[in-house]
């Protein structure tokens, strides 16, 4: 599926779908889901390969949710085990995203960006 020159290589299968549903129950009940629980649910080995397949998925998903429906970043729930924050790809993408204006090399400015992303995921999932 292409999107905005962006090819969208998850987007309507069977693994986007099932990693939606988990951010968005992560996102209504305020929590976060690690990037082991993602690569669980699309059935990967652990290994670079999942790590960039995880990766690509989460992007198609942050894609759709920025570019299409005007919302947050959804992956930004997605956080790895070792500081509980996301991975450095996703501050990348979220300066692609136009997002993120702060430094990639600083832990303060993503700590604080994401935080911020995380919070505005956590409000637009839990209107009434």
């Amino acid at each position: 599926m292409r999107h905005d020159n962006r090819v969208l290589k998850y987007a309507g299968k069977k693994e986007y779908l099932l990693v939606y549903l988990a951010l968005i129950t992560a996102a209504r009940m305020r929590g976060l889901i690690t990037y082991d629980g993602i690569r669980e649910i699309m059935g990967l080995t652990p290994g670079d390969h999942a790590a960039n397949e995880i990766g690509t998925l989460l992007g198609d998903i942050s894609w759709e949710e920025v570019k299409r429906h005007n919302r947050p970043m959804l992956s930004a729930l997605a956080i790895s085990v070792v500081d509980g924050m996301p991975s450095r790809p996703f501050f990348e993408f979220a300066q692609q995203l136009e997002r993120f204006q702060g430094s990639i090399d600083s832990k303060t400015a993503k700590h604080k960006f994401w935080r911020q992303e995380r919070d505005k995921v956590y409000d637009e999932w839990n209107q009434d």
